[in-house]
């Protein structure tokens, strides 16, 4: 890019600010170096104003009271059905299904430097995510007896050190041609005034703008045209910070394909009215999931006569999509979702400070708002247990320590399924990923076998 004088800069980069009642952006204009205002000049040139304008009429309108009415869902399949897992699993081997990662996120509630999905998560070993993952996939591939297709969401803030994490893990014995990186968008922030502000003397604040965006990038990066000729017709949708998310889940593909559904949730029972997960519910008629940070006190404790939650179907971020309904959606425009953060701004001296409260809104989009524009959506009960393990937080709930003991548990449960011998109690140890999807060679090698002297038992 040919960058025009300093006068033009300052007159392109005010005139487009001042289109939009932004000028205090400009404020320390001239204290800045050439290169700072050429910075500065390319973020206003790519502001997207109509983008800005919806984020204001967000911020109002999250203002206001909203009457809605939701009707309980309850239209759910359970799992454990053998002919959909045989179907699923031959979907697979036939390279009919895909994997679709979400791991923009940093994990800065967890306190860890660099992408959440390189955090170390298993006891034993400590594998990060995204190892654990890999391996899984690896696993899977090995019994379907083909390499299976991988994309991986990150964001700017993320991307390089997620790329060159697996680089330096030699893609942990994954081929590097079955795994494809691809960039979400930033989007501005915008202070409790509703306006832009910075947070470096020559940057404009930023966030990643939420999982929503992902398959209008999955089509635009090329990723979907790339799968469709490959014959691939639906894509599993895991986020990163769930260690027990099953990246090939046969069961789930066949249930799907059965189905004939353009969205299968995967779904399990919420816990207590305290538990911090979106629920599924009726809205118009339609398949909704409303979060928990939005659903109404009256909606979030109601109890039938039965003395069970009303909405008791937690949504667990796990989703198979139709490769046509991906396509579809991929330029819908989605409702912006509100989230308060704490974030380093510029102050009236020019100094960088961080405040200790929030003082900024972070927008995003999120996938499950593509719900209502599906014809055709049903959802499979799984155990929790089996299935969900989020990390989100240092202690606690949702913590390392949640992990860890849901990873040990359902180690125990495959290894007795497979071995038909329980192990001993208190036994801490890891399982290789191989026995999450046994090959005919291991389940004949292991089967009646007792539990062994090891930590770490592979096959």
């Amino acid at each position: 890019m040919k960058f025009p004088s300093r006068n033009q800069l300052k007159d392109e980069v005010f005139s487009k600010l001042r289109s939009i009642g932004q000028e205090n952006l400009f404020s320390h204009w001239e204290k800045l170096s050439l290169a700072q205002k050429e910075k500065i000049f390319r973020q206003v040139t790519h502001l997207d104003t109509q983008l800005f304008l919806r984020q204001q009429a967000a911020i109002l309108k999250s203002q206001t009271s909203h009457s809605y009415s939701l009707q309980p869902y309850q239209s759910c399949s359970l799992s454990g059905n053998s002919n959909d897992y045989h179907r699923g699993l031959q979907l697979v081997q036939e390279g009919k299904t895909a994997l679709l990662v979400l791991a923009g996120g940093q994990g800065s509630r967890l306190r860890c430097k660099g992408p959440k999905g390189c955090r170390a998560v298993t006891k034993i070993t400590q594998k990060s995510l995204y190892q654990l993952l890999a391996e899984k996939v690896k696993a899977v591939s090995k019994q379907a007896k083909r390499e299976l297709e991988i994309a991986i969401m990150t964001s700017p803030l993320n991307h390089v050190e997620t790329e060159t994490f697996f680089a330096e893990h030699a893609f942990f014995g994954l081929k590097s041609s079955q795994v494809t990186f691809f960039n979400q968008p930033m989007w501005p922030l915008l202070n409790f005034q509703g306006n832009l502000f910075l947070e470096e003397p020559d940057q404009i604040a930023r966030g990643p703008n939420g999982n929503g965006s992902v398959f209008r990038r999955l089509v635009d990066s090329g990723i979907w045209k790339k799968w469709k000729n490959m014959g691939i017709e639906m894509v599993n949708v895991v986020p990163i910070d769930n260690p027990l998310a099953n990246p090939f889940d046969f069961e789930l593909f066949g249930f799907h394909a059965h189905e004939e559904t353009d969205i299968t949730i995967k779904a399990s029972r919420r816990f207590d009215v305290s538990e911090n997960v979106g629920v599924l519910a009726l809205l118009n008629n339609k398949v909704v999931i409303i979060e928990y940070s939005e659903l109404k006190d009256a909606d979030k404790e109601a109890i039938t006569q039965e003395g069970i939650l009303e909405f008791d179907i937690a949504n667990l971020g796990l989703f198979c999509f139709s490769m046509p309904f991906i396509q579809h959606v991929s330029q819908q425009e989605l409702p912006l979702h509100l989230a308060k953060k704490t974030v380093s701004e510029i102050n009236s001296a020019g100094a960088i400070i961080l405040p200790e409260e929030p003082n900024a809104w972070k927008f995003e989009e999120f996938i499950f708002d593509l719900l209502p524009f599906a014809e055709h959506v049903r959802t499979i009960l799984f155990p929790r247990a089996l299935c969900f393990a989020p990390l989100k937080n240092l202690k606690g709930a949702d913590s390392i320590d949640t992990v860890h003991a849901a990873l040990l548990a359902f180690d125990r449960q495959v290894f007795e399924t497979i071995t038909g011998n329980e192990p001993p109690h208190g036994a801490i140890f890891e399982l290789s990923a191989q026995f999450y999807y046994p090959t005919v060679e291991l389940l004949e090698t292991w089967r009646g076998k007792p539990f062994p002297n090891k930590d770490y038992i592979h096959e």
